[in-house]
């Protein structure tokens, strides 16, 4: 169930593992090259209609594009997963319009 208020008391919101592995960190280069995190994201997978095909999808909340689009306009920005053996991985991701 989904709640768009407040849930019941009764109701542990505690966000799922599954969730929570697949979190990403939004961030910006600062011109001295040290990367600023200001947003988070989530992978979703969606299935397609050929058996097997999945398209995945990076999503986040309408104001961190908004808040790229301000600071960076075309350049890139950076995505970071942190990986099951404690390291983590960045990538130059550049919106779309």
């Amino acid at each position: 169930m989904y709640y768009f208020a407040q849930p019941p008391d009764e109701i542990n919101m505690r966000v799922s593992e599954n969730i929570r592995k697949s979190t990403l960190f939004i961030g910006v280069a600062t011109p001295t090259g040290e990367i600023r995190y200001g947003g988070t994201a989530f992978l979703v997978s969606v299935p397609g209609e050929d058996k097997g095909r999945k398209f995945g999808y990076i999503v986040t909340a309408k104001h961190i594009l908004e808040e790229l689009q301000r600071e960076i306009a075309s350049e890139p920005f950076v995505i970071r997963a942190n990986k099951a053996d404690g390291t983590s991985v960045e990538f130059n991701a550049r919106l779309r319009h």
